[in-house]
């Protein structure tokens, strides 16, 4: 069985904690996406903010770019 693709973060900003999530789905495209937080655990599986790509590549290079984003243009991301 071939071991599933999957990045993942913790980010805390303000107070407020988010887990930011990349994997494939079925197979078929991948997918990031932000969850709200508390301690490390996902609080509600309503995502704030998703994206699809087509290739592994993108996904993760999508990933760090959001990792890597300033506070203030991450926050932006899930206006």
């Amino acid at each position: 069985m071939t071991e599933r693709f999957h990045l993942t973060e913790f980010r805390d900003i303000g107070g407020k904690q988010y887990y930011i999530s990349t994997t494939d789905i079925l197979g078929d495209y991948y997918e990031t996406m932000i969850f709200p937080a508390k301690d490390k655990e996902v609080t509600d599986w309503g995502e704030l903010y998703s994206a699809r790509y087509n290739f592994q590549y993108e996904a993760e290079n999508a990933h760090t770019a959001i990792c890597e984003l300033s506070d203030e243009d991450f926050l932006k991301l899930l206006e």
